[in-house]
C-alpha cells in the first residue's frame, strides 16, 4: 500500500489558462476597488508609492493607476 501522493505546490491556482486569466483580473479589480474605496473614505486625492522596480512594485503601481482612474483623477497624482 503506497502512502505517497503528489501534492501540488500551488493548489489554488487554476491550471486552465482562461480560468487563470479571469481569476487574476478579478483579484486586480478587487484590489483597485478597495483602494478607491479607501481613497473616498479619507478624501484622498493623491497616492504615494514606494517603488523598488520589481514585479510587486509594478503591480502596486497598476492598482494605484486604476484607483485614480475610478476616482476620475489624473494618473500624475501617483507619486512614486
Amino acid at each position: 500500500l503506497a502512502l505517497r501522493r503528489e501534492v501540488t505546490p500551488h493548489p489554488f491556482i487554476p491550471k486552465d489558462p482562461v480560468t487563470l486569466a479571469a481569476r487574476c483580473w478579478e483579484i486586480f479589480e478587487i484590489q483597485t476597488n478597495a483602494l478607491f474605496t479607501r481613497m473616498q473614505a479619507c478624501h484622498g486625492k493623491k497616492l504615494v508609492l514606494g517603488v523598488s522596480g520589481g514585479l510587486d512594485s509594478t503591480h502596486a503601481a497598476l492598482v494605484c493607476a486604476g484607483a485614480l482612474d475610478l476616482a476620475g483623477l489624473p494618473r500624475s497624482n501617483l507619486i512614486g
